[in-house]
């Protein structure tokens, strides 16, 4: 079992990503940080108001492996965790390392917004 410290001093703002209402497809994005904690929170917003699906996207975590091959510089971690519209949602990585995330939206989404994911930086006990 994972315990957090219940405070707003114990997460920190660490990507905020504008989604842009378009008719084509979202491209997957990749965030240019390093995040460490195994822990995150994340929030996808939108401002169009209401929409028939909870389910937005997927984030992904991304660990350098070292490897170079076919264009591939680092791996998928884990599972993809699955983040619905709307929810303030706390994620939690299975394998612990400098990382950095992937956000693939769905393209049924059409309205603009943003996804915002602050980084836990208390203590894990």
């Amino acid at each position: 079992m994972i315990k957090i410290n219940a405070s707003a001093d114990a997460w920190s703002l660490a990507w905020q990503l504008p989604i842009i209402q378009s008719a084509d497809a979202f491209p997957r994005q990749v965030s240019s940080l390093l995040f460490q904690s195994p822990i995150l929170l994340v929030k996808l917003e939108l401002l169009g108001g209401f929409h028939s699906q909870r389910l937005a996207g997927y984030l992904n975590q991304r660990i350098d492996t070292g490897l170079i091959g076919a264009g591939i510089y680092g791996a998928r971690a884990g599972r993809s965790k699955q983040i619905f519209v709307d929810e303030l949602q706390i994620v939690l990585f299975e394998i612990e390392s400098d990382y950095t995330l992937t956000f693939d939206l769905l393209t049924y989404i059409a309205s603009d917004g943003n996804l915002t994911v602050w980084e836990y930086t208390g203590i894990i006990a």
